[in-house]
């Protein structure tokens, strides 16, 4: 009752469509009482040593409050708790004390469950865009430049997704030929293999890869490689000319470099 409303419903979000989040051990549940909404996202911290919220994005998500979506966050000392309001009327300083209240709640239940571990030796590190592109360039026969984005996320994500990216050393990367025409986007996640279906061989030794379908970002095809630990996805942009089959080879070839 931190609200002083009665809540309808809580409900778990799909892991399904917060693997980010599931990567790091967190969870993602939504709330709705009346015309109020919001949700709540809770990591442990056993992955969250040394990584830092993006700088960039402090300001859009922890300074501004909309009346449509305004997060909060806190840590505890065995979690990381955010999550974001919709509710008319709500401001920055209410959102913040809501939220640690809400903090201070969820660690209180997560006392009784055991500590969350995982096993990260084999984890890729964030490669480097422009040594990434290169690696994929000296395999394909083309000069290409890889430069690193954002994200691959139309509407901005909740905190605790950007958050989750950190600790997964995701790396999104768009790849340009020399003329500057865009040739591809690669994004790495470490620790997400789980997240796919059985993969099959590459033709590369080590690396699986399956095919994930069309129209990702660019409307082009769509190719998820993995280790057996970390995933890679690929995508090739139907504009640019460079053949499928051999951009899919030579990430597979870097892949196994990573």
């Amino acid at each position: 009752m931190i609200l002083e409303v009665e809540v309808e419903a809580i409900e778990p979000e799909d892991e399904r469509s917060w693997e980010q989040l599931a990567n790091i051990g967190g969870i993602s549940c939504r709330w709705s009482a009346d015309d109020l909404s919001g949700g709540i996202q809770v990591a442990p911290r056993t992955l969250l040593e040394g990584v830092e919220f993006p700088a960039e994005s402090e300001e859009y998500y922890f300074e501004r409050c909309e009346e449509w979506a305004c997060s909060w966050r806190t840590a505890t000392d065995d979690l990381w708790v955010s999550g974001t309001f919709s509710i008319a009327g709500m401001t920055r300083e209410a959102a913040d004390a809501l939220g640690a209240e809400i903090a201070d709640l969820v660690a209180s239940k997560a006392q009784e469950r055991a500590a969350w571990e995982r096993e990260t030796e084999d984890w890729w590190p964030r490669p480097d865009c422009s040594g990434l592109a290169a690696r994929v360039a000296e395999r394909l026969g083309l000069p290409l430049d890889g430069v690193s984005n954002d994200g691959p996320y139309i509407d901005p994500p909740m905190p605790a997704v950007l958050i989750a990216d950190e600790a997964s050393r995701m790396a999104f990367c768009a790849v340009f030929d020399e003329a500057g025409q865009q040739v591809g986007l690669i994004q790495t996640n470490a620790g997400m293999a789980w997240t796919l279906p059985e993969a099959e061989p590459s033709g590369t030794t080590g690396v699986s890869a399956l095919a994930a379908g069309e129209f990702w970002l660019l409307g082009g095809i769509v190719q998820d490689f993995t280790d057996g630990t970390n995933l890679l996805r690929a995508e090739v942009s139907p504009q640019s000319g460079v053949d499928e089959d051999a951009f899919f080879a030579a990430v597979a070839s870097a892949v196994a470099d990573l």
